[in-house]
Order: C-alpha cells, then sequence, then structure tokens
C-alpha cells in the first residue's frame, strides 16, 4: 500500500517560520525530521524521549494549557493543511501523521501503579492507563 507524505501533498516545511531555531541546528541533537513529512493514515509508537524534554522541545505545537507534569502517553499529529500539534492522551484522526510517545518516564515516579502503559493486546490498542 503506498503511503502519501505531507510533502508530497507539497506542505513540507509549512511550519518552518514558526520553529525555534536552537532545536534546528543544536550541535547535539538537530531535529532530524519535519513532522509535515511523516505518512499519513500510519500510526507510528515510538519510546525514548519523554514528555519533560518534548515539552521543551516542542512549545510551538503543544497543546494551550498543556503542562509540564511528567510522565503519561502522548501524541504528536500533523494534519494535511499543515497544523503540527503535541498533546497528551492518544488521539489521532484520518488523514492526519500520528506519532503516539510511549516513554512513561517511570525513574521519574515513586510508584510503578503510577506509570500509563500502551496495552497492545487489548481489542481497542488505544486505550491507556495503568497496567
Amino acid at each position: 500500500m503506498a503511503r502519501t507524505t505531507l510533502a508530497q501533498l507539497g506542505l513540507a516545511g509549512v511550519e518552518t517560520p514558526e520553529v525555534i531555531a536552537a532545536w534546528e541546528t543544536k550541535s547535539r541533537a538537530p531535529r532530524r525530521y519535519d513532522p509535515l513529512e511523516l505518512p499519513t493514515d500510519l500510526l507510528q509508537i515510538v519510546g525514548h524521549t519523554g514528555h519533560l524534554k518534548a515539552y521543551q522541545e516542542l512549545p510551538r505545537w503543544r497543546e494551550a494549557g498543556m503542562d509540564d507534569r511528567r510522565g503519561g502517553l502522548r501524541t504528536l499529529t500533523a494534519a494535511p493543511e499543515g497544523r503540527i500539534l503535541y498533546r497528551r492522551g492518544l488521539p489521532g484522526m484520518p488523514g492526519e501523521a500520528t506519532v503516539w510517545m510511549a516513554d512513561p518516564e517511570m525513574y521519574a515516579v515513586a510508584d510503578a501503579a503510577e506509570v500509563d502503559g500502551l496495552d497492545l493486546a487489548r481489542e481497542d490498542a488505544t486505550a491507556a492507563g495503568p497496567v
């Protein structure tokens, strides 16, 4: 099945004027991709980057009112019209490029019961909560 990227739709780089230059050119870890180039209608799940780091590096894309409280399952979406949004929870809409961010930052909690996990064995893989 062929995947259509937002770049193929002519929308890559739409956010460029609003992106923080320090992240784009960071010598230790520059941004490696444009979220608008992610394939649409393909759910991707990633770990490794906790909320605190993402919160710091994605300020222009954060959902209004988002706090820096550690942990939780989060989503980065890029819509065909060029809107990029980083938010808590696991939303996503058909036609969007969607990345679920599943690093629960376990090292930052006192009790494992406080950690949200992504249970892929459930019938509804979008269901999330403590495991």
